[in-house]
């Protein structure tokens, strides 16, 4: 648990950047890989060359407003195969912003269970096929493409919070969870 291990090795929390507050649901691969270089850039504390990421503000995480929405199964977001469907305009190359991400040291995040185009129970309901076709392929989505965070919001029923761990747990892919339920779904 990556989680666990930062709390157990790490004198501060995790620190980052989230992009809701800067460009709301305007955000995209433009957006996101010109914060990952003023994240980076020591001219902000010139005094002493050291820059937000210097100071460890190493996560760089998308919010609300990346998905296609609509364009999944019975109007979700999700494809057939469960993977989260990203507006391609907005963001050309997720590979490609990870990458970019890394390469400055950084820790790409990305945000689950959206505001702005939430999604229904899916058919079945909780812990039906859909529902844990969709959790599985958001966490392969994550693997996939090398996020190391992940915001978990309340904004629709994939709230299980066992689940995303353990899912995680299982790809192989290192990665640290926010959970920022606000008092409408709990978590379980």
């Amino acid at each position: 648990c990556l989680l666990c291990h930062l709390a157990a090795s790490s004198l501060t929390p995790p620190m980052g950047w989230s992009s809701w507050y800067a460009f709301g649901d305007s955000v995209d691969q433009a957006k996101m890989e010109a914060t990952y270089t003023k994240l980076t850039n020591r001219s902000v504390m010139p005094d002493k060359n050291r820059s937000l990421r210097d100071l460890g503000y190493t996560l760089a995480n998308i919010d609300d407003g990346w998905q296609a929405c609509g364009t999944g199964v019975d109007g979700s977001f999700h494809s057939s195969s469960g993977k989260p469907l990203v507006n391609a305009t907005k963001f050309p190359s997720i590979e490609g912003m990870t990458a970019s991400a890394r390469r400055q040291g950084l820790t790409p995040g990305f945000y689950m269970n959206n505001y702005i185009c939430s999604e229904a129970m899916p058919a079945g309901g909780i812990g039906g096929t859909r529902y844990m076709l969709n959790m599985k392929g958001s966490v392969d989505f994550l693997a996939q493409h090398t996020f190391g965070f992940i915001k978990i919001d309340s904004g629709s029923v994939y709230n299980d919070m066992s689940l995303w761990h353990d899912l995680i747990n299982a790809s192989g892919q290192s990665m640290v969870i926010e959970n920022c339920h606000q008092g409408h779904l709990v978590p379980n």
